[in-house]
């Protein structure tokens, strides 16, 4: 059954998605009943394009026209991604497999690492927390076996008592490998993402609150980018 017509030309939207060379009316038309169909459109114009990019961004780039106006405009490109990612992550991990969201978490908590073994370089415990939820993932051990590496993990931290980075690495690693995929990923991701906003405001004079608190946003939105390009990764079944 064809879809409604658009009342521009009364050509039907099947129609209009199937030409190549239609109008921009016929665009408009398209994407604002059929936001993805419009998205993905040969002849969507940029004016259109961007803002139905910043709501489906993974779809922006396996669209015919997203590699030409991100090669035009790769800055607006970046923006875009450092603005829009946090939304992004939290819909697409809640559509991913188990496997996927367990490997994605462990890959947030390992991009964190560093900051807990520059105060504790001999303590391998987050390590084989990390390791064990990439085990678990592949199937090879018990999730009794993933919660013991947990709790090994929390005995770290204790460890590290009054270094905050350190100890919220610890934490993301700790989620990373705790009981449930989807949180283990979700809780990671964010601890991840504010473990490097609070390493970015510590670069600005402790007196200037306001200047520690765009540091921390803007630290926070670039961890956010990274942990979105290594999602893609896994969208595109190449983890």
């Amino acid at each position: 059954m064809k879809r409604p017509f658009s009342m521009v030309g009364m050509r039907s939207f099947d129609e209009i998605k199937a030409d190549p060379m239609a109008t921009v009316a016929e665009i408009t038309a398209l994407s604002n009943r059929f936001p993805g169909d419009g998205l993905r459109h040969p002849n969507c114009p940029a004016h259109i394009w961007w803002p139905l990019a910043a709501t489906g961004m993974y779809w922006a780039l396996l669209s015919p026209a997203g590699p030409l106006f991100i090669l035009e405009d790769p800055a607006r490109w970046e923006r875009l991604e450092l603005d829009e990612a946090e939304s992004h992550i939290r819909w697409h991990l809640k559509q991913m497999k188990g496997r996927a969201q367990r490997l994605f978490a462990a890959d947030c908590a390992e991009h964190v690492l560093h900051f807990f073994t520059e105060i504790c370089p001999a303590n391998t415990r987050l390590q084989e927390a990390i390791a064990m939820a990439r085990t678990y993932a592949a199937g090879r051990c018990s999730k009794q076996a993933l919660m013991q590496a947990s709790n090994r993990v929390y005995e770290a931290r204790a460890k590290v008592q009054g270094y905050l980075l350190a100890m919220r690495a610890a934490d993301a690693v700790r989620f990373a490998a705790g009981e449930s995929n989807i949180s283990a990923a979700k809780d990671a991701s964010e601890i991840a993402a504010d473990v490097i906003g609070e390493h970015a405001s510590s670069n600005a004079p402790k007196s200037n609150y306001g200047q520690r608190d765009v540091m921390r946003i803007e630290g926070k939105k670039r961890e956010l980018r990274w942990q979105w390009h290594r999602l893609l990764d896994y969208l595109r079944g190449n983890p």
